[in-house]
Order: C-alpha cells, then sequence, then structure tokens
C-alpha cells in the first residue's frame, strides 16, 4: 500500500557539469568553441539529469547553465550594476559567485526568468531565499535590507506566469541564512504556483515557528545539520537526506531506512530529497545520486 503521506521527489539546487561541459565552457571562455557547442553539451547534461527523475514529484533540468542561481536574475532583472563583480566565495564551499551590486530599484518585466530556462513538464525552479539574497548582493541603492529582499520577491511574483506557459510548477526559495523574521506579506504575492523553502546546512527546527501561518506550501529541512526531535509543523516538509557534498551514493536502502527513522517528527506530509545541491560532487555522482532518489520514489509510491 503507498504512503499516503509521501508527496514526493525533488532535487534542491543545481546539478554540476558533466567534464565535456566543463572542457567546452572553458573552450568557449578561451575563443576556442562556440555558444552553439557549450548549448548542445548543457542540453546532454540536461537530458541525462531528466532522465533520471520518472518518479519525481518536481523535476529540474539542473540550471547547470547557471554559473550560480543567482547570476541570471541579477544579469536580466533591472537594478544591477553591469560592471564586473568580483569573484566570491559561495557559502561553506571551494566554488565561487560574481557578487552582483544594486545600484536601483529591483524588478523585471515577467519574461526574464523563464527565458533562462528550459521548457520541462512539473518543473521546479530554483532562487535564492530572499535573506539569502540580500546576503548574496552589495547594494547602494536601498537603505533598508528588508526593502531588497521585499521588492525581491515582488520581482518574482511577476515571474510565475512565464514559469507556468514553461509547465514550472514549484518555486523553491534555496534559504542558506536563518531568517530574523519570514516576508509573509511579501509572499502572499506569489500565486498560482506552489512554493517551498528550503535551509540547507543549518539546524532549521527553531525557524519553523516562522511560517505557521506563512503561504509556504512546505519547509525544506536539512537532515544531516537539523535536530529532528524538535520539528513541530502542520505546514508538509521537504526531508533533505541524500548528502549533496557527499562523493559517496546512498542506498536505496539507505534512504528507506532514514525515512523510517525521520517519521517519528512531527509533521503532516512529506517530500525527500538533496540537503544542498548536487554541484559541488561530480556529475556521474550527482546523477547517481537523483537516480537512488527517484528509486526509492518509485518504490515508496507503488508499495
Amino acid at each position: 500500500m503507498a504512503d499516503e503521506n509521501f508527496k514526493g521527489t525533488l532535487l534542491t539546487g543545481q546539478v554540476s557539469r558533466s567534464a565535456k561541459t566543463a572542457a567546452v565552457h572553458r573552450l568557449l571562455r578561451d575563443g576556442q568553441a562556440t555558444a552553439e557547442d557549450f548549448t548542445k553539451a548543457i542540453k546532454q547534461d540536461q537530458e541525462l539529469i531528466l532522465s533520471n527523475q520518472q518518479h519525481f514529484a518536481f523535476v529540474s533540468a539542473g540550471q547547470s547553465d547557471w554559473l550560480d542561481i543567482l547570476r541570471p536574475i541579477a544579469l536580466s532583472f533591472h537594478g544591477f550594476s553591469k560592471a564586473t563583480w568580483p569573484v566570491t566565495r559561495w557559502f561553506r564551499t571551494n566554488s565561487f559567485y560574481r557578487r552582483p551590486t544594486v545600484i536601483g530599484k529591483i524588478n523585471c518585466n515577467g519574461q526574464e526568468l523563464a527565458e533562462s530556462i528550459p521548457i520541462i513538464n512539473n518543473g521546479v525552479v530554483f532562487v535564492p531565499g530572499p535573506h539569502t539574497f540580500v546576503k548574496l548582493v552589495d547594494n547602494s541603492h536601498y537603505n533598508d535590507q528588508a526593502e531588497i529582499a521585499i521588492d525581491y520577491v515582488k520581482a518574482l511574483s511577476k515571474s510565475v506566469e512565464k514559469l507556468k506557459e514553461k509547465n514550472y510548477k514549484c518555486l523553491l526559495f534555496v534559504e542558506y541564512v536563518s531568517p530574523i523574521i519570514w516576508l509573509n506579506d511579501a509572499l502572499e504575492q506569489i500565486k498560482n504556483i506552489k512554493v517551498g523553502v528550503h535551509f540547507p546546512l543549518i539546524d532549521s527546527s527553531s525557524i519553523l515557528r516562522f511560517f505557521d501561518d506563512s503561504k509556504i506550501d512546505f519547509i525544506g529541512i536539512d537532515a544531516l545539520y537539523t535536530n529532528l526531535s524538535s520539528i513541530k509543523t502542520e505546514k508538509d516538509v521537504l526531508l533533505g537526506i541524500v548528502d549533496g557534498a557527499r562523493a559517496a551514493v546512498e542506498s536505496v536502502d539507505y534512504i528507506r531506512k532514514q525515512v523510517k527513522l525521520l517519521e517519528k517528527a512531527k509533521f503532516s506530509g512529506y517530500y525527500i530529497g538533496t540537503n544542498d545541491r548536487l554541484f559541488d560532487v561530480p556529475f556521474d555522482i550527482a546523477l547517481q545520486k537523483i537516480n537512488a532518489l527517484n528509486e526509492f520514489s518509485k518504490v515508496r509510491t507503488n508499495d
């Protein structure tokens, strides 16, 4: 009998590039390959990533053509400097991103985000959480950091209709920063799409109270960092079980045992996924981890 509380499986961030695609990108940077060569390589990666998600609730092509989950937003939304941005270390990793500067009101026309991702069925798109967004940018325009976050969320709300036209059904905020408050009023503007917020590398047990009355549909919990005995919420949760930074691949049996242990926590429905992006492990390892989640989901929905 299928588990009625199990909502499905999804990733929680970007997937790394294959060695071939990384090599093509270096050649492109050095003027020895074309943009078409790089696009072809990325599409091959995306097809492999998608082929391992047949039993996922929401699927992703990996957003691996994005160098980070902030870059396309900062390049296409209004309010950012067009100057070359400094290279800055990403959260707790040896990877880097270019840190943009906000020089005006953050806004968009609505199509920009959708133009940076492919058409897929039941898609999920990963974007920085509002508190993470504030942490990732320099600001020379706003006097209040809360206003940066609010305008950012408002701009994302204008992107929903075009995302839906490409069959995206879920918007996942990836939040590396513990919030002092949550922007419930601003988030109410994001409608007609499922909205989740995931907290990688954070013990989120003390954060859940911010979401009791929010419009968030589900909360992502890093099961490797969180005190699960303290989890109490009426919201659906996303259990980040598979280690996004570890090269060893979890077996389906391991995932099943972890879910059984986590079911003792007090929550309603649940999704499972990675605890963080699969951007810092080799592409082949990332595919194996995705496949393990897919096989678990296949069994779980057909038991």
